[in-house]
């Protein structure tokens, strides 16, 4: 047996990176609403715009009305964050 000392795997660096490759998928997404019809809208640009393949935008959301009614329910957790912090 050697004496080296066991490292211990976490996954929260894999998760973390994750998280912010599917925000930058919902960042161009939102990008791509400000100035093209939700049906002009290809997987393919919005998955360019974040840096990513196609196929990583269709394993993370699925499809184009996923990845739109995340958007739509990230914004709108925004909005309402931002109202209630107004309020105290």
């Amino acid at each position: 047996m050697t004496n080296m000392k066991e490292r211990k795997y976490r996954m929260s660096a894999r998760a973390d990176a994750a998280e912010l490759t599917g925000q930058r998928i919902i960042d161009s997404m939102l990008e791509r609403l400000r100035t093209t019809p939700y049906e002009r809208i290809r997987l393919d640009d919005v998955a360019a715009d974040a840096g990513v393949t196609s196929q990583t935008v269709i394993r993370r959301f699925g499809s184009k009305p996923v990845l739109m009614t995340t958007t739509v329910e990230r914004e709108l957790g925004r909005i309402a964050a931002k109202r209630e912090a107004a309020l105290r």
